[in-house]
């Protein structure tokens, strides 16, 4: 996935549910985080990305509250960093 377009997605659960979102690298290095996401979409801002180099294996996750107060964790996504 480019650097300029790096949006993460995934399918959404009930409506009114919110998202985190943690990136990090292979050896669990953080990346990113975004809390109370209201979408089912994250773009990685460009300055969290700019230290690592075309190639780079990354690792997301979602954990989901639900507006029934559930919590559901995502497993592990890979995604390569690509110029």
């Amino acid at each position: 996935m480019t650097r300029d377009a790096f949006v993460l997605r995934w399918d959404g659960v009930a409506e009114g549910s919110f998202y985190t979102i943690e990136v990090v690298t292979t050896d669990l290095r953080p990346v990113d985080r975004a809390e109370d996401l209201s979408g089912a979409e994250y773009r990685v801002p460009d300055e969290k990305l700019a230290a690592f180099e075309s190639g780079t294996e990354l690792l997301w996750r979602i954990d989901v509250a639900t507006p029934d107060g559930g919590r559901y964790e995502s497993p592990a996504f890979r995604v390569v960093l690509a110029d």
